[in-house]
């Protein structure tokens, strides 16, 4: 039985607290020179004062992928618990483009395993897709698309 686990990329979550706390410094620092206007830097502050927050949240309880002949697990991050998912329930795996040049890997449920809520459907509606895996994984997000098809397609057989 073929099975691999995949941790999320540290050095990613290291560069979101990095990038997140540098920001809200300058907001600190913008706030103590007492110039611009405040809400904005308030705005700032706040949120990447939270993107350091997921960072560092991250860092202690990264999210992992397991993948196995039966499908993929989903847990860690920001997960309660784990979110199985056979791979006889999904269609291949692909990569959009999202804000800012981030890619992410996005993935449509076959009809009988599709749970038509409200959140799907707006997931559906602004991402084109049924559901998508967390951003960080390591190496590029074609490659492990690439992957999780592989898989896909060998226990498919």
């Amino acid at each position: 039985m073929m099975s691999e686990e995949i941790i999320s990329s540290h050095w990613k979550s290291i560069w979101l607290v990095l990038g997140g706390w540098s920001f809200v410094a300058v907001a600190v620092w913008l706030l103590g020179e007492g110039s611009g206007d405040n809400v904005w830097i308030y705005a700032a502050l706040f949120f990447f004062g939270f993107c350091g927050i997921v960072g560092i949240y991250e860092l202690i309880n990264p999210p992992k992928l397991r993948l196995d002949d039966k499908g993929f697990t989903l847990s860690g991050g920001f997960m309660r618990g784990e979110r199985q998912t056979k791979w006889s329930d999904v269609e291949p795996f692909a990569v959009i483009n999202v804000a800012q040049g981030g890619k992410i890997i996005v993935y449509n449920l076959k009809p009988h395993a599709r749970n038509e809520t409200l959140v799907m459907k707006l997931v559906r509606a602004i991402v084109g897709a049924d559901c998508g895996l967390p951003m960080g994984w390591p190496g590029k997000p074609e490659e492990l698309a690439d992957r999780l098809n592989a898989y896909r397609m060998r226990t498919s057989k």
